[in-house]
């Protein structure tokens, strides 16, 4: 027979109650297969991306010029620059924040932009670039002024002593001379002290919470390109004109607020503001997270503190992992299943349908042509199953909430050698029984 028509008779003949339940099967398996697959690649990607280092001068060793051309040197290191901290106030309008401001070189920042790029490397003004988490720190400046005035006013008296003889009336004021014979004499004591002091003191605060955050939740609304920043370092005795000149791209809830300005700039203004241009550490990238032990190493043996915190990510992809686990163990426990249900789907259906069977042969059907229907069949249910279970791998993460989805590894993109990779191990575990099974009597 052609394959058309046995195509056509397999699709015809696959129904029933027992074609369901491998059907969920397959789904089952696919949907765990390909979100495992997506751990797998993200986890692997993340592995493989640049890691950065942080080098403090708490070690044996300083970090300079000199050390750094040594750090460089490293194999594993693909760049490297020091670190300088300007703590300032920045104001533009009525909003203000109070940033560390972090000099670096600016070739060393690598991460994609939202809007606007990186400063020159030096300029006569001051360019910032800043992340997202850090336009959350700017908020609406307060100024309390308070005035005490204290008044006191004390020892007034106001005397009067007539002392009139033969018609005579005598009055002092502030003197004693006395008048006699029709002239009167009038006393008046007074003794005034008048004490007044007045203290204004006003005072200018930026709002914020004990963890550092801008105690409003959302960035303002403030043109941050093109708008012109003060900032105010070293005790307010010098204020600089300044620009943001970008904003850093990334999740604003898992970023720390920082703010970057170029080396040559962040001298400036330690030296304005006399304070030390001393490097406080560098920042070192490296190839990958794998090569950290060794790095760390070569850099404790130059008499280097290494620090990272890759405690967190370490944990993170752990977990993903062990989930890849699991989802691996039920989609290969729910295949191995739907094999089982598909091989003794394959005997009831022979059993109810053996009649039918027997009339195919007698009008000249051969064997081998009613296997071929059986394997169509299979195929069949393998692909519902795999096309069901692909299609809500990919229409979770839109039915789950914003929270859920933030923290679950179901908000994963499926890459398309990974669904493909998932169908072909469908298809391979669920066909090898079919194809191998012993030639059985259809009649």
């Amino acid at each position: 027979m052609k394959i058309f028509e046995l195509l056509r008779l397999g699709t015809k003949n696959t129904k029933g109650r027992w074609v369901v339940l491998p059907v969920i099967g397959i789904a089952i398996s696919a949907f765990c297969l390909c979100y495992a697959g997506a751990i797998f690649t993200t986890v692997e990607n993340e592995r493989s991306l640049p890691y950065e280092i942080a080098i403090t001068n708490d070690g044996a060793k300083k970090v300079s010029d000199s050390t750094l051309a040594e750090i460089s040197k490293l194999s594993d290191v693909t760049s490297i620059s020091p670190l300088l901290q300007v703590p300032a106030t920045v104001r533009t309008g009525k909003y203000a924040a109070n940033i560390n401001l972090i000099g670096i070189d600016p070739s060393y920042i690598t991460d994609k932009f939202a809007t606007g790029g990186v400063f020159p490397a030096s300029s006569g003004m001051p360019y910032i670039v800043i992340n997202k988490a850090q336009t959350k720190q700017f908020v609406v400046e307060q100024k309390s002024t308070s005035t005490n005035t204290q008044s006191n006013t004390s020892n007034t008296q106001t005397g009067s002593s007539p002392n009139t003889k033969s018609g005579t009336s005598s009055t002092q004021t502030g003197s004693s001379p006395d008048t006699k014979s029709g002239t009167s004499s009038t006393q008046t004591a007074s003794d005034a002290d008048a004490k007044s002091n007045t203290n204004t003191n006003t005072n200018t605060t930026v709002n914020t919470d004990n963890k550092g955050e801008a105690a409003d939740a959302t960035a303002p609304k403030i043109n941050w390109l093109n708008v012109s920043y003060t900032l105010e370092a070293g005790g307010g005795d010098h204020l600089i004109i300044s620009k943001i000149c970008g904003i850093l791209a990334g999740d604003d809830k898992e970023q720390q607020p920082e703010a970057y300005i170029s080396l040559t700039s962040a001298k400036n203004m330690l030296q304005k503001s006399r304070q030390s241009i001393a490097y406080v550490g560098a920042r070192a990238r490296i190839k990958n997270i794998g090569v950290l032990d060794n790095v760390s190493k070569a850099l404790e043996d130059l008499g280097f503190i290494v620090t990272n915190d890759n405690t967190k990510l370490e944990s993170k992809w752990d977990s993903e992992v062990k989930e890849m686990t699991y989802l691996i163990v039920i989609g290969v426990f729910s295949l191995l299943c739907s094999v089982v249900l598909m091989v003794a789907w394959r005997k009831i259906a022979v059993m109810e349908q053996r009649e039918a069977w027997k009339m195919l042969l007698w009008m000249g059907m051969k064997e081998k042509d009613i296997h071929k229907v059986f394997v169509i069949q299979s195929l069949i249910i393998t692909l519902s199953g795999i096309i069901i279970g692909i299609i809500v791998s990919l229409s979770v993460p839109s039915f789950m909430s914003t929270d859920i989805k933030e923290e679950s590894v179901y908000k994963l993109l499926i890459p398309l050698l990974v669904s493909v990779s998932a169908s072909a191990i469908c298809i391979v575990v669920t066909m090898f029984p079919l194809l191998n099974i012993k030639k059985q009597s259809y009649l």
